[in-house]
């Protein structure tokens, strides 16, 4: 699972600029591991996004992974927005450790998200 969401703006990177990151580590990944299924994950939509730039700096790169996997058969794109709506934008804070880090109920939450999300990959081992 690749989500290279999070940091990059620090950096000075453009969403664009961090996909053509991503595609090379998945290149990489491909070259070493042909038969390897790529799991991209959308951004979280944390509690405290500073500004609307962020918001569509995460919808833009959220594209730009959606299409990707549409165009390849053993790439897939996991949107996480059904998780963070319940927590990531509402009052209840309780998984988070300061608004934006899980603490370890946020975490083990996020894990059943993905094992709903992933059930028909998990099962096929």
């Amino acid at each position: 699972v690749y989500c290279p969401w999070g940091n990059w703006d620090g950096f000075g990177y453009s969403e664009e600029e961090s996909w053509e990151l991503a595609e090379r580590v998945i290149a990489w990944t491909k070259t070493d591991f042909p038969d390897c299924r790529i799991y991209l994950v959308g951004g979280s939509w944390g509690r405290d996004l500073p500004d609307y730039r962020v918001h569509y700096t995460m919808l833009r790169f959220d594209a730009l992974q959606k299409r990707y996997a549409e165009t390849h058969d053993d790439v897939y794109f996991i949107d996480p927005k059904p998780f963070f709506e319940g927590y990531g934008r509402g009052e209840d804070t309780s998984i988070y450790s300061d608004h934006v880090h899980f603490n370890q109920k946020g975490y083990d939450m996020y894990r059943d998200f993905f094992k709903t999300a992933l059930v028909d990959e998990l099962a096929k081992f």
